[in-house]
């Protein structure tokens, strides 16, 4: 099934994850937007969705499936990128390099051996704290430059720099 589907993209593979339930996870969608533009055109970034992106040029992979499937496609990938959720957990079960975006959660909890764990320096974690309650600004994850993002895909996958960005 994961063959399948991602046979049809061309270059190297990206999965990303930019949807969490938790607002405090949220990386903003015009930083995800420069993100996808930046991997373009050396990279087929795909998504999990079920009505549709909030992004432009991503590929669509619908309906979303389930974990056995989810599974066999992250393996397929040459990189998964996505906030500190399942995604980038399933990765490191499957052995797919991963880039994964914390906010409030800590990366030396959450975050797996081999991963590239991104986070803003500026606060520290805040994930089952009171601090969480007070911050509304999420400058942990507003901070997080989409240039560093990019530049740690285009790390994962072998992919110059300086080719990628023209």
């Amino acid at each position: 099934w994961a063959e399948e589907r991602v046979q049809a993209f061309d270059g190297k593979r990206v999965l990303i994850n930019y949807q969490s339930p938790l607002q405090e996870k949220h990386y903003p969608l015009d930083a995800w937007q420069a993100v996808v533009d930046g991997l373009k055109p050396e990279t087929a970034v795909i998504e999990l969705v079920t009505d549709g992106s909030m992004l432009r040029g991503t590929e669509w992979i619908t309906p979303m499936p389930g974990p056995r499937r989810s599974a066999a496609l992250v393996k397929k990938c040459d990189c998964v990128l996505t906030i500190d959720s399942f995604a980038g957990h399933l990765a490191a079960a499957v052995g797919t390099p991963a880039v994964v975006l914390f906010g409030p959660t800590n990366p030396l909890v959450w975050g797996h051996e081999g991963a590239t764990c991104i986070r803003s320096s500026r606060c520290p974690p805040c994930a089952n704290t009171p601090r969480l309650g007070l911050c509304e600004a999420r400058t942990c994850m507003r901070e997080i430059h989409p240039f560093t993002v990019i530049e740690a895909v285009l790390e994962k996958i072998g992919q110059p720099l300086v080719t990628a960005l023209g």
